[in-house]
């Protein structure tokens, strides 16, 4: 359809062009209004998460202080080492070699340490005299390597034959990427 010059109203043109400006501009200070109240949401947040994590640190720090310090002590002390419930022992010294002296080592007794008393060893139960054992027939002496060898033993039916292949396709009549292949089955 087309329109003539004389048809157009320069007016109402003007008229719908400024109602969509302003309906524009409108929509544009709406959603800088809704950012402005995110942004500060936002703020309020990390400023609260911050306070959440400060008072979370503080804690535990006091936990830690006061499970270092006993309850008794004064602060800025630190539990003396004698309080430890179990005694120290002196290290041995470490000797590589690549004779036999670590063997040797190995074999003298081992002392128990201080305050205690090693076990008494068991009896030995009593020695009990071995029967001997009885003759085993030559029979039992022979190694066999299969079925075929003993006398015994059952025929196995020779194996069925094979299946015949299956017999190809034959080729297609049209190729149209010239592959000499049928992508078509």
């Amino acid at each position: 359809m087309a329109y003539l010059m004389d048809e157009i109203d320069e007016a109402a043109t003007q008229r719908q062009l400024e109602e969509i400006t302003t309906s524009g501009v409108r929509a544009l200070e709406e959603c800088a209004e809704r950012s402005a109240e995110i942004d500060e949401e936002a703020r309020e947040s990390i400023a609260r998460q911050e306070a959440e994590y400060k008072a979370l640190e503080h804690e535990r720090e006091e936990r830690e202080r006061a499970e270092r310090e006993p309850e008794g002590a004064p602060a800025g002390q630190e539990q003396p080492a004698a309080s430890v419930p179990w005694p120290t022992r002196e290290s041995k010294p470490t000797v590589l070699s690549f004779g036999g002296e670590e063997f040797a080592e190995q074999a003298t007794a081992p002392t128990a340490p201080t305050g205690f008393t090693a076990p008494q060893p068991a009896p030995e139960p009593p020695a009990v005299p071995e029967s001997p054992a009885p003759p085993v027939p030559p029979r039992e002496h022979l190694l066999s390597f299969g079925a075929e060898e003993d006398e015994e033993a059952p025929q196995v039916p020779p194996r069925p034959a094979p299946a015949p292949r299956a017999q190809p396709r034959p080729p297609a009549d049209e190729d149209d990427d010239f592959s000499d292949q049928s992508w078509v089955r």
